[in-house]
């Protein structure tokens, strides 16, 4: 008879790494990943708006921008915003070319087809999500060892990954004597 630290270290020393097996993403739950992961893609693939609000060029000093139009999620004629001038934006909608800030709309007053807003409660830049800040191609988004769980099936997901190669689980039996 051995004692249980005795089998534990028995069991430890004839285990052997398992072979890898390539899974469907969402058949890998649970299962831990046997090579690094690399992003395919630019996440996100182009630059967009992390909240509904205002989009603009940034112009030092200035308060109040014309609202020439709206872009949607989804939009992909966008209209050039020349300097003074704002679109309606949602989140996750493309940002035109050279603009370079969107304000939440719950910060803007809007009056007369234009928006004021207070320079205090806003910075150059502010809630642009740009084109590969997540990830960039050939980026490690998960590492050898890692456990599957919902979340990075998500975030594999957002990254075009489809099949990943995990070690496939053990097969163990207890045989009771007696």
């Amino acid at each position: 008879m051995v004692s249980v630290q005795q089998a534990i270290s028995i069991i430890t020393s004839r285990i052997k790494q398992m072979p890898e097996v390539e899974l469907n993403l969402f058949e890998a739950l649970g299962k831990v990943l046997s090579e690094n992961i690399d992003s395919t893609i630019h996440v996100p693939s182009f630059d967009n708006s992390a909240m509904d609000g205002y989009c603009f060029q940034w112009v030092d000093g200035c308060t109040e921008y014309e609202i020439i139009g709206q872009i949607q999620a989804g939009d992909t004629n966008i209209a050039t915003l020349e300097p003074y001038q704002c679109a309606r934006i949602y989140t996750g909608a493309m940002i035109p070319i050279g603009v370079d800030t969107v304000i939440q709309q719950e910060l803007v007053s809007v009056t007369n087809n234009k928006i004021s807003f207070n320079l205090d409660k806003i910075k150059k830049g502010a809630n642009v999500r740009y084109e590969g800040s997540q990830s960039k191609i050939g980026d490690v988004v998960a590492s050898a060892g890692t456990r599957i769980t919902p979340s990075l099936i998500g975030l594999l997901a957002s990254n075009g990954i489809e099949k990943i190669k995990v070690f496939d689980e053990p097969k163990v039996s207890i045989i009771i004597t007696g």
